[in-house]
């Protein structure tokens, strides 16, 4: 679960893809949020490898831990984890 009470601290580029999960996943957690410059879809890979999509504006920020984002179905640009 993260811990949405503290300020992120290291962030990194995420590039979607349907195979390989988020790199550089800091001690083996997933980011605590999601950030996207540009607007769209972002559909998303849980632990469980349940997939979600969701709507997001540009300059948003999503409070969740995905261990990937799906190039499939994902329109979203300029997408950052932070940890």
């Amino acid at each position: 679960m993260p811990d949405l009470n503290s300020s992120p601290n290291t962030w990194a580029a995420i590039t979607p893809s349907d195979t390989v999960d988020i790199p550089g996943q800091k001690n083996n957690k997933a980011p605590s949020r999601i950030y996207a410059a540009g607007a769209g879809n972002l559909t998303v890979l849980d632990a469980s490898e349940t997939s979600a999509l969701f709507v997001i504006g540009a300059g948003e920020f999503l409070e969740l831990s995905p261990r990937r984002v799906m190039s499939t179905g994902t329109t979203a640009t300029g997408i950052i984890g932070l940890w």
